[in-house]
């Protein structure tokens, strides 16, 4: 498992909300997530305001999966704006420009196509989804490198197997 560097215990006692467990410690550390020997926390701050503080017991964790989403809608909008860029001339039909010319017309369709398939192409994102005690918890996070998530989910996955192993092992004792 990576190791936790010493700049980050300031940042993993503010995720963990300053306060660790008996015999808690801090394993990993990927982006939001902070995955300790007895719990994964996760902060997620969306928007200006908006913030969620997740955190849970390792032996609550279950199936992680990782997806990509996307809007492909935004597509449709892209192709009807170029097949209208072959029939319309904004300048011609609002009498800017004296005669049809299909180049401008379809110069004005990319543009507006450009801006639908831009906004597509920044639609597309990554999606982690950790089932954990009944309830479902998705975090999404831009760009499609799959990287850093599948080395996440190895940590959690071996992390909860090393947590379960230790309780086991302290029934068996008493």
């Amino acid at each position: 498992m990576p190791m936790i560097h010493q700049d980050w215990e300031r940042e993993a006692m503010d995720l963990a909300n300053g306060s660790f467990m008996a015999q808690e410690e801090v394993l990993a550390r990927f982006h939001n997530f902070l995955l300790t020997s007895h719990r994964l926390i996760c902060e997620e701050h969306s928007g200006f305001s908006s913030s969620r503080w997740f955190a849970v017991p390792l032996e609550c964790v279950g199936l992680c999966e990782l997806s990509r989403k996307s809007r492909p809608w935004l597509i449709v909008p892209a192709v009807v704006a170029i097949l209208a860029g072959l029939m319309f001339d904004p300048f011609f039909e609002a009498g800017l420009a004296p005669s049809f010319s299909l180049r401008r017309a379809l110069l004005c369709a990319g543009i507006v196509a450009g801006g639908f398939i831009f906004a597509y192409i920044r639609s597309r994102k990554l999606c982690l989804v950790i089932h954990a005690g009944g309830a479902k918890e998705e975090f999404g996070f831009s760009g499609l490198n799959t990287g850093w998530p599948r080395e996440f989910v190895r940590c959690l996955h071996q992390a909860r197997a090393d947590r379960v192993r230790q309780a086991a092992n302290v029934q068996l004792h008493v």
